[in-house]
């Protein structure tokens, strides 16, 4: 296999004459330069991509200043976007654990009995033992380690599942319980949940 040689670092000011050389209009220099001491220039040229031409440079009429503004545009959506996704996150965490711990005990989101499909609940605790190996310094983790041989409440077990193995959680519930959380605790219809935590991990992932 061939290996392509890496390109060379540049200095801000070589920075600030590589996006001159390609079209891009910078007015204020200084400006330009305190920028992108503070935002690596691959991530800010990252905004810069749908408006080059096949030939690397960049359309005419763009501006340094119109770049930056689209990213503080788009850090400000995700900033709001991701306190959104975590209010949504932390009811959800309840709702299922307060769900799971009336309806099958404390540990009864072990059994693979509480779920639909058998396969996607190994996957679930296959998963659930990576994150617990993960949090492992954590003194709630080593609490419980120390204390109950690592077994966890799913009240504590949903603290430290990811957004996407809880969605997955959620979509293997069996339907009563999903039901149940319709009816007592979050008024939306289980199906259309099931969607919306799926998607709101990925919109999750991307803003992270």
């Amino acid at each position: 296999m061939t290996l392509l040689m890496l390109k060379e670092p540049k200095t801000f000011d070589e920075q600030i004459d590589l996006l001159k050389s390609r079209g891009l209009i910078i007015g204020d220099e200084d400006k330009a330069k305190f920028i992108l001491n503070n935002i690596n220039y691959y991530r800010f040229s990252a905004y810069l991509i749908h408006f080059k031409k096949e030939d690397e440079t960049y359309k005419e009429n763009i501006t340094f200043e119109h770049i930056y503004n689209l990213y503080l545009f788009d850090k400000e959506l995700r900033n709001i976007l991701i306190d959104m996704l975590e209010s949504i996150e932390i009811s959800f965490r309840t709702y299922i654990a307060y769900t799971l711990a009336i309806k099958h005990g404390s540990t009864g989101y072990l059994n693979k009995q509480c779920f639909k499909k058998e396969k996607y609940f190994e996957s679930f605790i296959k998963k659930l033992e990576d994150e617990k190996n993960n949090h492992k310094n954590k003194l709630f983790i080593k609490h419980h380690n120390e204390k109950y041989n690592g077994i966890l409440p799913i009240w504590v077990a949903v603290e430290i599942m990811s957004f996407g193995t809880l969605s997955k959680l959620y979509s293997n519930m069996l339907p009563q319980d999903t039901a149940y959380i319709k009816r007592e605790l979050c008024k939306v219809n289980p199906i259309l949940v099931n969607s919306w935590l799926h998607s709101l991990t990925h919109l999750r992932n991307v803003c992270a």
